[in-house]
């Protein structure tokens, strides 16, 4: 995935705000709008491991354009993303 990689390669100054979540195959993800300093596009982030905070990011949660803070993942070797926690939601 090329997002997963620019991610990567850009890491310090990434922002992530919450779009939504969906399932694909019993699997939930959120879905994330993703911005760089010279790309912007969409994540889907797998919630293999859900804590309090990914909890509170429902569709109808009120948090849609949210800033995720201190977002941690877990990018596979083939471009796949896993949530790993967070510090905070921005409203």
């Amino acid at each position: 995935m090329e997002i997963s990689r620019l991610i990567q390669s850009d890491s310090g100054t990434v922002r992530y705000l919450f779009d939504n979540r969906v399932a694909n195959s019993g699997k939930p993800y959120l879905v994330l709008n993703v911005f760089g300093s010279d790309f912007c596009g969409d994540l889907h982030l797998g919630l293999e491991k859900e804590d309090e905070l990914s909890l509170k990011l429902q569709n109808d949660s009120g948090y849609s354009g949210s800033s995720l803070i201190g977002l941690n993942i877990n990018f596979s070797k083939l471009g796949l993303a896993e949530y790993e926690g967070m510090t905070r939601i921005a409203d």
